[in-house]
């Protein structure tokens, strides 16, 4: 692995050595990534604070209410949408020979807030969305099936991480969305731990054991 997010600038599997830092992924999870991520304890050696990936990522993450009132903030944080929607079609369009022969669904994962919460944020509904537009296959939808039922402090700004049971009490889950669908794509910004994307496939493969699941992560943490 790079250690150098802007050149990283690859799909990559996770692979079993990185997995030690993932405590909530198993060996047979299937979860991909593009740029690389310091450690938010490390502030020396590896990728740089100032790295294009970290500025790319707090565009994109930059909280509704910040935003509110400021176009250009608000124009970066489409720019950063914009880019990692380009980023999975990316590797939708390469993987079209495997891949998308099957029905296919692209499924954004929950933020932290609620759709009822005046700060909601939809970025990943979004690159998802633009994603699926952009790889123009008939074998691709776009499906939003799972939900956070109550809003909860993010992991990133707290520090509170909850455990992927945690996660499940939180959720709703459309299941009848995803039942023409023999893969499911979850997509998130970051893969930190891996609770996230486990509850996720938990609550899908209650239903539809076996559905093929796959997370697909914009940036990685060291």
């Amino acid at each position: 692995m790079s250690n150098d997010a802007h050149e990283h600038n690859q799909w990559s599997k996770v692979d079993r050595l990185e997995l030690k830092n993932r405590e909530h992924l198993n060996p047979e999870d299937e979860c991909f990534y593009y740029m690389i991520l310091p450690n938010r304890n490390v502030y020396t050696g590896g990728v740089p604070w100032g790295s294009p990936a970290r500025s790319q990522m707090m565009n994109l993450k930059k909280p509704i209410a910040q935003i509110q009132g400021y176009p250009n903030l608000q124009r970066y944080k489409a720019q950063a949408i914009n880019q990692f929607a380009e980023d999975v079609a990316e590797v939708l369009q390469r993987s079209t020979g495997s891949l998308l022969k099957q029905r296919t669904a692209i499924v954004p994962m929950p933020p932290s807030k609620s759709v009822c919460d005046p700060n909601y944020d939809d970025r990943i509904a979004r690159v998802c969305q633009i994603a699926q537009a952009a790889c123009n296959n008939a074998n691709l939808d776009y499906v939003d099936c799972i939900q956070s039922k109550k809003t909860r402090p993010s992991a990133h700004s707290s520090g509170n991480r909850l455990t992927p049971a945690q996660h499940i009490t939180n959720l709703t889950f459309s299941s009848s969305a995803l039942q023409a669908y023999e893969t499911v794509l979850l997509v998130d910004d970051t893969l930190t731990l891996g609770a996230t994307f486990s509850a996720c496939k938990q609550l899908i493969c209650q239903t539809y054991p076996d559905i093929r699941v796959i997370g697909l992560f914009w940036a990685i943490y060291q």
